[in-house]
């Protein structure tokens, strides 16, 4: 397989990365739509990559990521990242993935990627909850967000989603705006919403900037919309933690 093809289109489409022959590094430009609201490098950016990466890199599809976030590169960086590969066994793969900015660190990821078993273990054992469909949902406005016009709002379209049984947790729906469909790494992009949901937990409005992020992958593609569902755990000294589950629209 050519190492080009080793990116999903749909990954291409979000972020236009430039992979090395060998698919161990790569580079791109910290460009329009990849940024917070205040310029800076956008964690669903540096998530997204991150799985990207690890695919690129073993051939296998993300199991798991769990992102560092060490500097906020502005827009208009450049980053470059390389891959290791910490061990390579029959069907996993255990990888870290190190980005820099003009010789500094960005973010640093470990993770695994694998081959599914055909007679493996197979099933989801938590329902999603019940929302109101996103055709009808009010648009999600965070002036901030919008204030910034090169910020993540050029490729992620969000809705407030009304749960049926909110039990302390909010959600979004999310589509990309060129409405191609989610891939592992399109809801890495998609699902840095965490500090929103953790300030929404504590009733307070606004968010903040991510420190780390951990997701675990349901190998596939397709759905159009995603729902986050938010819940904030707690939070210390103006540190919070969370957890976000995103659903395809089917659950």
């Amino acid at each position: 397989m050519a190492s080009g093809e080793l990116v999903h289109p749909s990954d291409r489409a979000l972020i236009d990365v430039d992979l090395a022959d060998d698919a161990q590094s790569g580079r791109f430009t910290l460009g329009p739509g990849l940024v917070r609201h205040d310029g800076a490098l956008y964690g669903g950016t540096g998530l997204a990559v991150s799985v990207m990466a690890m695919q690129a890199a073993s051939g296998r599809d993300v199991l798991w990521a769990s992102t560092q976030f060490v500097s906020s590169p502005s827009l208009g960086a450049e980053i470059d990242w390389e891959v290791e590969t910490l061990a390579l066994g029959k069907r996993a793969t255990q990888l870290m993935v190190r980005a820099r900015c003009a010789g500094a660190t960005a973010f640093v990821a470990i993770g695994s990627a694998g081959v599914g078993s055909d007679d493996g273990l197979t099933g989801q054992y938590v329902e999603a909850p019940a929302a109101d469909p996103p055709e009808g949902a009010r648009p999600w406005d965070l002036a901030v967000a919008a204030s910034q016009p090169d910020s993540w709002w050029l490729k992620l379209d969000l809705r407030e989603a009304a749960l049926h049984d909110p039990r302390g947790r909010s959600a979004l729906w999310v589509r990309r705006r060129d409405r191609l469909p989610f891939t592992p790494a399109g809801v890495a992009f998609a699902a840095d919403f965490v500090p929103l949901g953790v300030a929404r937990s504590a009733g307070k409005l606004g968010a903040g900037s991510s420190l780390d992020n951990s997701l675990r992958f349901r190998p596939g593609t397709g759905t159009e919309w995603l729902l986050l569902e938010l819940e904030g755990e707690f939070a210390s000294g103006g540190y919070g933690h969370g957890t976000v589950r995103a659903w395809s629209q089917d659950g």
